[in-house]
């Protein structure tokens, strides 16, 4: 809880400096979100010398929307989703030993949700070691709608699921993305479910 909050107060104090606006490219919303996660980094790994938490760390996505065009940055299996039509299309790939044994042919991704390893994270926010973010961007239509969440929303709530949502989230995004929640709680969702959710209009 300290670690996370932590992150996402000092990557929005940077992002809310001015660094991007009208006319901003890909590599400028790239250069700035690694300066959000890098921010973040810092305070992490600096509240957790000032309060005793050694070690403590955290997953981290955020997104970005200039125009028509969704930026995204993560670390960790927290996701972002496009969802369109009635699909949903996960933008972000899972920093966790069980997506690495998906990418390797170990495993079926089909059973990601099932083993262990997803929840063993190869990527996180305040240790020393961390890795820079994963980037990805996407054009996006009228009625999309891009859904940012934790693992305690996507493990017991299926893509499928989510793509239906789509409608609901469009009409009343803070009804809708309440019962995701209640959704996720009904089928003992074990962790904190974190959903964020922006309609285009």
């Amino acid at each position: 809880e300290v670690a996370s909050r932590t992150a996402v107060d000092a990557s929005r104090m940077f992002l809310a400096a001015g660094r991007l606006g009208p006319g901003v490219n890909e590599s400028d919303v790239c250069h700035a979100l690694e300066g959000a996660f890098a921010a973040a980094h810092k305070a992490v790994l600096q509240e957790a010398g000032r309060s005793g938490n050694r070690g403590m760390a955290t997953t981290l996505v955020i997104a970005w929307i200039g125009g028509r065009r969704l930026y995204c940055s993560h670390v960790g299996d927290v996701r972002a989703y496009l969802l369109r039509g009635g699909s949903a299309e996960c933008l972000t790939t899972d920093h966790t030993v069980a997506a690495e044994m998906v990418a390797d042919g170990r495993l079926p991704a089909s059973r990601l949700r099932e083993v262990p390893e997803r929840n063993l994270l190869t990527r996180v926010i305040g240790l020393p070691e961390s890795e820079p973010p994963s980037f990805v961007a996407r054009e996006l239509e009228a009625g999309d709608v891009v859904l940012l969440c934790s693992d305690g929303l996507w493990e017991p709530v299926t893509d499928e699921e989510l793509g239906r949502a789509r409608e609901a989230l469009v009409r009343d995004p803070r009804t809708a993305t309440v019962a995701l929640v209640d959704l996720a709680v009904a089928r003992g969702g074990r962790d904190n479910i974190t959903v964020a959710a922006a309609r285009i209009r």
